[in-house]
């Protein structure tokens, strides 16, 4: 299984991201694939590719992952809530 890893709306250059990963890694017990990835990343030619492998190890997230999960009153994918608050208007 993947460990989710705080990338979004973290700081983009390419070596923070391999080092963000490679922690979330080791933290998540995953030490051999830490230093696989980060060989591999080393090795990649091109920013893109190692986004790319980043994506293969860690399950990529950012501060606002809630917004994107089911409502729990309407099923709505990205609902603030304000569904009920509406049905509570007559909406």
């Amino acid at each position: 299984m993947k460990p989710p890893c705080k990338l979004i709306g973290e700081d983009g250059n390419v070596f923070n991201l391999i080092g963000l990963t490679s922690r979330t890694l080791k933290e998540a017990g995953q030490r051999a694939e830490a230093k696989e990835f980060t060989e591999r990343a080393f090795a990649c030619h091109s920013y893109d590719a190692v986004l790319m492998l980043i994506g293969e190890y860690v399950e990529i997230t950012g501060d606002d992952e809630l917004k994107f999960e089911d409502c729990d009153h309407c099923g709505t994918i990205g609902c603030d809530g304000s569904c009920e608050d509406e049905e509570e208007r007559g909406a």
